[in-house]
């Protein structure tokens, strides 16, 4: 039996490259037998604590990435295009995807649907969906194309739930354990053997 390649994807919402290295995982699990463990975390708060500047503010490194996100996007077949409103904040979206991750890993959503949701959330936002990941009503919409065999309120629960003391705490621990271990920005895969 080949050992598993075991992999902490520190990762939020609001980089693009996270979907670019998201969708590298999400195409090469099988090949490279992954076990992969997804970390959501606040990119604002990994960079505050890191001490690093969002591209926007460094020019050089605003224009490169303009140009990179363009040729990322070819590449892996994204469509990613830079979003009018960038950047929102991503408190509440890293939020509702511990919430959907917990609820995952109870077995109460169909397989794969917390990875079609991050798929649709960056198709909303930087795929040119015009959605805001910071807007509960932008979330709520993106909730329900991702996973329509389950109810309205059911979903308006994982949002309200995504708002309690520990699905907020848990994001903390999660960014603060990123910037322990050297992260800096998003994503921040960490590779094991076991």
């Amino acid at each position: 039996e080949k050992q598993k390649l075991r992999v902490e994807f520190f990762f939020d919402l609001v980089s693009p490259y996270s979907a670019f290295a998201f969708r590298v995982l999400q195409n090469y699990k099988t090949l490279w037998n992954l076990d992969i463990t997804y970390r959501p975390v606040f990119l604002g708060g990994v960079m505050n604590a890191s001490g690093n500047k969002p591209p926007g503010l460094l020019p050089a490194r605003g224009g490169y990435m303009l140009k990179d996100i363009e040729r990322n996007s070819d590449y892996y077949q994204l469509k990613l295009q830079y979003p009018e409103n960038f950047p929102v904040s991503t408190l509440l979206v890293q939020r509702l995807l511990i919430v959907l991750f917990q609820e995952d890993a109870n077995n109460k959503l169909e397989k794969g649907g917390v990875e079609r949701f991050c798929e649709n959330a960056w198709a909303g936002y930087w795929g040119g969906g015009g959605k805001d990941i910071s807007k509960e009503e932008d979330l709520l919409q993106i909730l329900k194309s991702t996973f329509p065999k389950l109810s309205e309120q059911q979903l308006q629960h994982y949002l309200k739930r995504a708002s309690e003391t520990d699905i907020k705490q848990t994001l903390t621990k999660n960014t603060e354990e990123a910037v322990a271990r050297g992260a800096y920005g998003a994503p921040t895969p960490f590779w094991s053997l076991g």
